[in-house]
């Protein structure tokens, strides 16, 4: 809000002060309709994922099979541009997997395991 001094000039140019009284009991009433809107998003969220539809664009068909599941950790290298990357996956503090990412010149990407001994 600091970069926008213009506009709190002209708002309190093109505007008249409020009474405190009325000021609060907006904010009250705007405060309660914020909860209900939350609440009521929370609990849409909530319905989605337990009928399945948490991946709403692979549920309605607006993601191939194959992006579905892709690794997030080679959709933001793609995403990024990037043309070779070590990725390793961990779960908790255990290595899951470790990997080589390489995109190759047809676009497709090539991943070579590591085993450490």
């Amino acid at each position: 809000l600091f970069r926008f001094r213009w506009l709190r000039g002209f708002v309190r140019r093109h505007t008249t002060p409020i009474p405190q009284n009325i000021a609060l009991d907006w904010k009250a009433k705007l405060s309660i309709a914020y909860m209900l809107i939350t609440w009521n998003a929370l609990g849409v969220v909530l319905y989605l994922c337990f009928t399945g539809r948490a991946d709403w664009p692979k549920y309605y068909g607006l993601k191939t099979e194959e992006e579905a599941n892709k690794k997030p950790a080679i959709y933001f290298a793609e995403l990024l541009g990037v043309k070779k990357a070590h990725i390793m996956s961990f779960s908790g503090v255990h290595k899951k997997e470790d990997f080589e990412y390489k995109k190759s010149e047809n676009g497709l990407y090539i991943r070579e395991s590591h085993t450490k001994d």
